[in-house]
């Protein structure tokens, strides 16, 4: 499990979420989608010519899994509220774009 330290930024927790998402997957064999709200860090891990290690380092884990995608999902589409309302269980539908 990953761990963070006070000085990290948001961008930094973000992708390191990312990652952690990535590393289970191949752990289990799964090949799925990761969806994330942050559109900076879904970029940073789309570029060829990004030189920050965290980046690169995830980079790797998706080549491991090609058939695994990392989308972008708008932020704040109420999921947080809902799942205050049913508890720790949330079983969500991938959006129809």
């Amino acid at each position: 499990m990953a761990k963070l330290s006070p000085h990290n930024t948001f961008f930094q927790a973000e992708n390191l979420a990312i990652k952690e998402a990535i590393n289970w997957a191949n752990s289990k064999g799964i090949s799925t989608s990761i969806w994330s709200d942050s559109e900076s860090a879904l970029r940073a891990n789309s570029s060829c010519k990004n030189s920050n290690s965290l980046i690169q380092e995830t980079q790797q884990d998706l080549l491991q899994n090609p058939s695994m995608q990392l989308k972008w999902i708008k932020a704040h589409v109420g999921l947080a509220k809902k799942a205050t309302k049913e508890g720790t269980h949330l079983h969500l539908q991938a959006p129809k774009c």
